[in-house]
């Protein structure tokens, strides 16, 4: 149950999962807006309000446009859902496993050998490269890793094995990005990324 007070205007988070029911150990995809079109699927919303309101587990919540005009011949319901569970603002939503994809996309300075190439742009002058050392990459059509920074602004990747020589290397990068992929948890307070 969730402590005393007056009613507020509540601003959800959505998220998208295909499996039910809610469970803190899956992840949920973040949604920027409330689904509007019919269908089977689930949707879930973290729902913070302005100050605390009285609840219980399991309670109906409708959440109405009260700005709109009363005057005007239009629905004001905004959603509707069961409250599964209250959550502290402070160490609760740390526990959603809500996440974002993030991608970040670099050029190819060069190609050092069959096995290693240097990249460029895929990070600012001030980034921590060390934070990125070890995640997976895509240079052009060749999976790779980020090894080390190499400079201010550059760094090293490391290619999987492939049959390719240097030359051949050259030939399958040319004009290709380097593509980093990963996933960022919304309400995780290190901000760490996940491949």
């Amino acid at each position: 149950a969730g402590a005393g007070g007056k009613a507020s205007t509540p601003a959800p988070t959505m998220l998208e999962d295909l499996q039910e029911p809610f469970n803190f150990d899956h992840e949920y995809l973040f949604q920027d807006a409330l689904r509007t079109e019919a269908g089977g699927e689930v949707q879930w919303a973290i729902v913070e309000a302005e100050h605390p309101i009285t609840s219980v587990d399991g309670a109906l919540l409708i959440a109405s446009h009260l700005d709109t005009d009363i005057n005007l011949n239009s629905c004001r319901l905004a959603f509707y859902g069961r409250l599964l569970t209250d959550l502290d603002p402070a160490e609760g939503l740390a526990r959603l496993r809500v996440f974002k994809h993030k991608s970040k996309q670099g050029q190819i300075d060069r190609v050092q050998d069959a096995q290693t190439v240097i990249g460029k742009a895929l990070f600012s002058a001030t980034t921590d490269i060390n934070m990125f050392v070890g995640m997976k990459v895509q240079v052009g059509p060749l999976p790779g890793k980020i090894a080390s920074s190499f400079g201010k602004a550059k760094f090293k990747v490391d290619l999987a094995p492939h049959d390719l020589d240097t030359k051949g290397v050259q030939e399958a990068v040319r004009g290709k990005s380097i593509d980093l992929n990963y996933k960022r948890y919304v309400f995780d307070p290190v901000k760490k990324m996940i491949q």
